[in-house]
């Protein structure tokens, strides 16, 4: 049994950047990879500026603009840059009503 019967995704080909790499291990991770990174970075920026209004509409603001560049190189869904633009507006909407 050789190793090409082991494997089960494709050898990486024709890989020419930073996108490229995304795109394969995307399809590598079925699709979990783009979603993981930006919802990862958004948990990330979120607990560091300190888990208050200001600190949701700065993660997810950002996170929104990242889904957007993962959505154009095909690595994640519009319904992610959806959630993140849902999320922006309910921080929007806590820091109102907090002040």
């Amino acid at each position: 049994m050789g190793a090409d019967k082991i494997m089960v995704w494709n050898y990486p080909t024709n890989i020419t950047g930073l996108g490229s790499i995304l795109v394969y291990a995307n399809g590598i991770t079925n699709g979990y990879m783009g979603t993981t990174l930006a919802v990862v970075y958004f948990a990330v920026v979120f607990f560091i500026i300190g888990a208050n209004d200001r600190a949701l509409i700065t993660a997810a603001f950002t996170s929104t603009v990242i889904s957007m560049m993962l959505n154009i190189m095909g690595v994640v869904d519009s319904s992610l840059i959806m959630i993140f633009t849902a999320l922006t507006l309910v921080g929007m909407a806590w820091n109102w009503t907090k002040n």
